[in-house]
């Protein structure tokens, strides 16, 4: 896991047992990646801090990065539950 730069990036297994809490307050976020991961059943959630859901995507058969497009502001900061990442590594661009 490396959240001191941009973008941040979440691996699987920082969530494999407990939450993380990615960013704190609001952000504008551009785009979020999900990538690298092993298998078409494959999922990444993601939420604010008061478990309102952001983002949530399953894999491809072709195991493609999935890209979100513009999210925008996100109010109340950014978490990705235990197990909210199945295999893979999350990217989320801001501003």
């Amino acid at each position: 896991m490396d959240i001191t730069g941009n973008p941040l990036i979440i691996l699987a297994a920082d969530v494999a047992t407990v939450a993380v809490i990615v960013w704190t307050g609001d952000i504008h976020i551009w785009e979020i990646s999900f990538g690298g991961y092993t298998a078409q059943a494959s999922s990444c959630l993601i939420e604010n801090l008061n478990g309102k859901q952001i983002w949530y995507t399953s894999g491809e058969a072709d195991i493609a990065t999935i890209r979100s497009g513009h999210v925008g502001t996100v109010n109340g900061g950014i978490k990705i539950p235990a197990v909210g990442i199945t295999s893979g590594t999350v990217r989320i661009f801001f501003k």
